[in-house]
């Protein structure tokens, strides 16, 4: 057999030695039946020894790999070894805690840190998918802390043989305050129990959906400071273009401009968010009005949700009759704290509740340069 570190498949391996140990004995004896009874017991012993062992080490496989598909499927989705449900149930809860200890949570009020919710969160909202936004995390201090070049001298002509002048660099810093963003909610523990769905998994759903849908809508639309991230409409955050009188709806030729605006600074644009009224527009432009080809590609190249080769992502947190082309790796968001998940029975204790909270603490939103983002806002009438 292949070396394993199976502690069953290396029990076999043992009895199988010995077993050919004492055949190889077997075939020397010719005048001693005594000693040839005594090997083939021994013989038969450690065959269904090895037997056993064998059987037991294909039941630990298949029970790990039953494990993992129930982690994988369970609610459509996670990972070998991930929680069943995005809220783990009472069991996977004592697991992950030190319920003896009072500082760690006790009994009554199991919490832990799941880092894969940022992952969840993205999926969720439509700001944070898009590609190449900038998310770090900072864990030093109470403000994001950006860097920022605000000048520089221009190169000089040097003729052979002559010193470079020596240029200058003018740094400043940008320093953002995190945001908490928290829901809160209870469920009796009759629903819990009686429920024909996984109640648990629901409001953990509820809650990434609930978080990301606030994130997004500051993401956007924020005025910033301690009560709200600052959004791509804030001052500084991005270029605007108003159409003119009587253009009430976003075309191609205005995002072409917006791609091309982005890339004459040496940007690389990376998505196009829209508004839902303007999103609708762009997917259902055709090539000769109402007819021909559409123009974000076929339908069975998906146009609902590519533009240019670029993700088209509707959104209802950006106003109505707006369309934004960003570099999103020139956008920058701090996560200060990720995703926390807790749920306690000593909340709403007396009505023999559960209760379920998560918090979330980010920092930002900031663009390096206005021009990185462009916004373009259809006429209103």
């Amino acid at each position: 057999m292949a070396k394993t570190d199976n502690p069953f498949i290396v029990a076999a391996n043992a009895a199988l030695d010995k077993r050919s140990a004492l055949l190889a004995e077997l075939r020397t004896l010719t005048d001693n039946p005594t000693r040839a009874a005594e090997i083939n017991a021994q013989i038969d012993a450690l065959g269904a020894e090895a037997e056993q062992n064998i059987r037991q080490a294909e039941r630990e496989v298949e029970h790990r790999e039953l494990n993992a598909r129930a982690a994988t499927l369970a609610g459509g989705r996670g990972t070998r070894g991930e929680w069943r449900s995005v809220v783990p149930n009472e069991r996977e809860w004592r697991a992950l805690i030190a319920e003896g200890t009072p500082s760690a949570g006790g009994y009554a009020v199991p919490a832990t840190v799941a880092k894969e919710w940022v992952g969840k969160l993205r999926a969720q909202s439509t700001f944070m998918r898009a590609p190449g936004l900038n998310v770090v995390r900072f864990d030093q201090g109470n403000k994001f802390t950006i860097p920022q070049l605000s000048a520089s001298t221009d190169p000089a002509v040097v003729g052979e043989g002559n010193a470079i002048p020596e240029g200058s660099l003018t740094f400043a810093g940008l320093a953002l305050d995190p945001v908490k963003y928290a829901a809160l909610y209870r469920a009796s523990n009759e629903m819990i129990d009686d429920a024909s769905i996984d109640v648990e998994d629901l409001v953990g759903q509820t809650l990434i959906r609930d978080i990301a849908n606030v994130v997004d809508r500051d993401a956007f639309q924020g005025a910033g400071g301690v009560n709200a991230l600052s959004g791509l409409t804030a001052a500084g955050n991005s270029t605007a273009t108003t159409l003119a009188a009587g253009k009430t709806v976003v075309s191609w030729d205005d995002v072409i401009d917006a791609y091309g605006s982005i890339a004459a600074i040496g940007g690389t644009p990376s998505v196009v968010w829209a508004s839902v009224d303007m999103w609708k527009g762009l997917v259902k432009a055709r090539e000769n009005g109402t007819n021909g080809g559409y123009l974000a590609g076929s339908v069975t190249n998906d146009p609902a949700r590519a533009a240019m080769g670029l993700p088209l992502l509707p959104t209802m947190n950006l106003p109505a009759r707006t369309v934004i082309v960003a570099d999103a790796s020139r956008v920058f968001v701090g996560v200060r704290k990720d995703v926390r998940l807790a749920k306690s029975d000593a909340w709403k204790f007396d009505s023999d509740s559960m209760g379920y909270r998560a918090t979330f603490r980010i920092a930002g939103v900031r663009v390096a340069e206005a021009a990185s983002v462009q916004r373009i806002v259809a006429a209103a009438a």
